[in-house]
């Protein structure tokens, strides 16, 4: 250990000292721990809302340069969760966190720093001596151990700790007088630890109690502080040796072992790495996302996008230049047919429409054989049979007859619901036998089919 007065009243004079402490132990490199008093540092009680484990870093850091008066924006955070459960994964999400927040100001780490580079060394961490302090009694405590307080005097100080359950929850550093005897300065700290209690019962206990004061140092340096506490207090008091707890080395403590306390506890944290707080190493948000990393992924996926919807719409009109060539071709090889095929397909279209009409050519020639009158009476010279646009046929006769009454006989005969008849034209001509020519026409309404079975009455 080496205080800062060891090798001259100055800070400037720390740096030789330690070179000198090294240099006579010969020792090599090794990690180098760096402890800071409580009066270097500004301790701030803050309850924040619920949050994360995670979360707590940037809370607790919005809350300090929030409520401190002297916290500038380059000092160094860190925190000590407060409660046995504060810094569990599972805590309840509604509970508010209670913490303990340090504030080192950056003065302070570039003067340690300096000091440390000066002598040739590069601290590992720079911790907070009286939770240090705290650290190491925790580790003689026994799990029935409720609340207790923890004094710790080192030179002109006295570190003041409260812990519950093993961990501090309140911590406080008093001036000692100078210049006084021993019982002034007993009756002076047993003042302070009745302070400390009463500040620690507004609501830092949760309800609990004080009922033991622990001590560093040997019985026969502070068997004074040990009465005081024990009769103006009414609480238990007693003495423990630092170098009990670290398993310190058999040829006794040294003088005012009480100053090694902090240093016992750092050494003990760093082999199971659980400092309480590390200044060098304080708890971080988790890292901010890069902005501006962030900004060029979006770009290169609206550019990959932009790219596929370019390669889709590429696709899509690539592919429908390739149907348009197939299916002009097509329609190429479709005309070629359709221009093959017009003679037939006209055939077809004129027997499809000649079918259309409804009109059974064949029965109507049956028909008309029965209906006309015999060969003796008349001719027929000509008979042209056509399809109406409209629907049903016509027949047109042109013949000669013996007699005019022939014809009107034979008119007579073929006019019924299916036939309408009229005379176009009966004319006499020169001649003997059938002197008489007529013609005739005839419109046919489409009938069914099974109407041309029915009996038909011959011609008279």
């Amino acid at each position: 250990m080496v205080d800062w007065t060891q090798g001259g009243q100055s800070r400037a004079d720390v740096a030789e000292s330690l070179r000198a402490v090294l240099d006579q132990a010969n020792a090599g490199r090794g990690t180098v721990l760096v402890g800071v008093d409580r009066a270097s540092v500004e301790l701030i009680h803050l309850t924040l809302p619920p949050a994360k484990p995670n979360e707590l870093a940037e809370l607790v850091a919005m809350q300090v340069f929030a409520q401190s008066q002297t916290a500038e924006e380059d000092a160094i955070v860190d925190f000590l969760p407060l409660g046995p459960a504060t810094e569990a994964a599972d805590r309840a999400p509604t509970e508010p966190v209670p913490v303990m927040a340090a504030v080192l100001p950056r003065q302070q780490m570039e003067a340690v720093q300096a000091a440390c580079a000066a002598a040739g060394l590069k601290p590992s961490r720079v911790l907070l001596r009286p939770l240090a302090a705290a650290s190491l009694l925790a580790r003689r405590l026994s799990p029935q151990q409720g609340a207790c307080l923890l004094v710790c005097p080192v030179g002109s100080e006295a570190d003041l700790a409260i812990l519950l359950d093993g961990r501090v929850v309140f911590q406080r550093t008093v001036r000692l007088p100078e210049d006084v005897g021993e019982e002034t300065v007993a009756q002076r700290l047993a003042a302070e630890i009745h302070r400390t209690l009463v500040v620690a019962q507004q609501g830092l206990l949760n309800g609990n109690t004080v009922d033991q004061v622990f001590v560093f140092g040997s019985a026969e340096e502070h068997s004074l502080l040990v009465e005081a506490i024990r009769g103006e207090l009414n609480i238990g008091a007693s003495v423990i040796d630092p170098f009990e707890i670290a398993n310190g080395p058999d040829d006794g403590p040294p003088e005012r072992p009480a100053r090694f306390a902090g240093l016992l506890g750092m050494v003990l944290d760093e082999a199971d790495k659980t400092h309480a707080v590390d200044f060098l190493n304080p708890r971080r948000p988790p890292p901010r996302a890069d902005r501006r990393r962030i900004a060029a992924v979006l770009v290169a996926a609206a550019m990959l996008a932009v790219a596929g919807v370019g390669y889709h719409a590429w696709s899509d009109i690539a592919a429908a230049d390739e149907e348009i060539q197939r299916l002009t071709a097509d329609i190429k090889e479709r005309d070629k047919l359709l221009e093959s095929t017009a003679d037939a397909r006209a055939v077809v279209e004129a027997v499809r429409a000649w079918e259309s009409g409804g009109v059974v050519w064949l029965d109507e020639l049956r028909d008309l054989s029965l209906r006309l009158p015999s060969g003796r009476d008349l001719i027929l010279q000509r008979m042209t049979m056509a399809l109406d646009r409209s629907g049903g046929g016509g027949i047109e006769l042109t013949g000669t007859a013996r007699d005019p009454q022939v014809v009107v006989r034979m008119e007579q005969s073929l006019r019924d619901a299916h036939h309408e008849v009229r005379s176009k034209r009966v004319q006499e001509r020169e001649g003997k036998g059938y002197a008489w020519t007529f013609e005739s026409s005839i419109s046919v309404v489409g009938r069914d089919k099974a109407s041309y079975l029915e009996p038909q009455a011959a011609a008279p």
